[in-house]
């Protein structure tokens, strides 16, 4: 602690403090219930207090207006509450030990399905499937965790400082074949990204990892012959919407009329609407998400919506190829905006109107 405070101390001195501490990091984990680990980290009691020690020292060299975070294990994102797994029913007494109190403002949460486990429990699925099954846990599995943890923890913020639809599946780092190649991938982010901004809770959020290495899985790029770095269909999702909602936008969820959702996917029976996005307002303009992660061909009219007659930008991304395993640049198409829209069977459509 003396180090934490010391470094502290340092960092004000540099008038380089942070505003928003996450105290440690999967304590809950504890290496893997290492014994020698687990003896400091028992259980979230236990383990709260020493983080509680860490805020008195803190909290008078970065004052009252910074927000401390604890740590949450995300158990009920992907874990039965029958489990026989002593590991899992560890996360899952940690996560129902949660509690509000006066001395953090936010809790954490790492967002990371079992690809293989899912697979695995619905006895290997096909690509089409295994998209649905994948989409299920991104939406309604979203909706199960962030649910149980306001409730757990009502008017704190919930950070969620790592997510990705892939999991901890490294996939060919290991010679193994990629579970979730890279165009279902970008859909899955679209998809989770949309369930985060349904709760306010959610305050903040990270994607992990934008890896440049395009010999990993976690790949967001590939480079040219010319040595430059080109975006895949993830860098292309996360790019649209963080240019439309970290502008002090405001977020309203748009669904299709009459839609009806995909159900009963996997061991949690979840479900997800095949047709969602997202539209945010902001001092600059009004920009328009949509997923269209259905096999229907749809039609847009922005002229017909309320909103201005013609949209300033508009552009698709077609994902549509869940079998594809190469890393290849996101194709992004420029449509005429003046025109009514066709959206492909599993798409992205991005729309930008700006305020003059």
């Amino acid at each position: 602690m003396s180090q934490q405070t010391a470094w502290f101390t340092q960092l004000a001195a540099d008038h380089s403090l942070p505003d928003n501490i996450e105290l440690g990091n999967e304590f809950y984990i504890a290496m893997a219930n290492d014994p020698n680990v687990i003896r400091k980290w028992a259980d979230e009691p236990t383990s709260l207090a020493v983080m509680k020690q860490y805020e008195d020292a803190l909290r008078p060299i970065v004052g009252q207006g910074a927000k401390f975070a604890i740590q949450s294990a995300g158990s009920h994102f992907y874990i039965l509450p029958n489990t026989s797994s002593s590991f899992q029913q560890r996360l899952l007494v940690w996560d129902n030990s949660l509690a509000p109190a006066d001395w953090f403002q936010a809790v954490t949460v790492h967002l990371y399905p079992d690809p293989g486990e899912m697979i695995k429990q619905a006895g290997n699925p096909g690509p089409d499937q295994l998209f649905e099954l994948f989409m299920g846990r991104a939406d309604a599995g979203v909706d199960r965790e962030l649910n149980d943890l306001a409730a757990r923890l009502p008017g704190k913020e919930i950070w969620i400082t790592e997510w990705s639809p892939r999991g901890g599946n490294f996939a060919d780092t290991f010679g193994d074949p990629d579970m979730v190649p890279p165009q279902m991938n970008a859909q899955l982010v679209a998809r989770e990204t949309l369930a985060f901004l349904r709760h306010p809770e959610v305050t903040r959020s990270l994607y992990f990892t934008l890896n440049a290495d395009s010999k990993s899985v976690f790949g967001a790029y590939v480079s040219d012959v010319n040595g430059n770095y080109l975006p895949l269909p993830i860098a292309v999702v996360l790019q649209w919407f963080d240019e439309a909602a970290n502008k002090g936008s405001t977020f309203q969820r748009v669904l299709e009329a009459n839609s009806q959702p995909v159900t009963g996917l996997g061991v949690f029976s979840e479900s997800y609407q095949p047709v969602e996005g997202g539209l945010f307002s902001s001092a600059s303009g009004t920009t328009l998400i949509l997923q269209n992660a259905s096999s229907r061909l749809l039609w847009y009219d922005p002229s017909q919506q309320g909103q201005k007659p013609h949209p300033n930008q508009v552009e698709l991304l077609a994902v549509d190829n869940f079998t594809d395993l190469s890393y290849a640049a996101a194709q992004v198409r420029t449509l005429d905006p003046n025109a009514p829209v066709m959206i492909p069977p599993f798409s992205l459509l991005r729309m930008v109107w700006n305020n003059p």
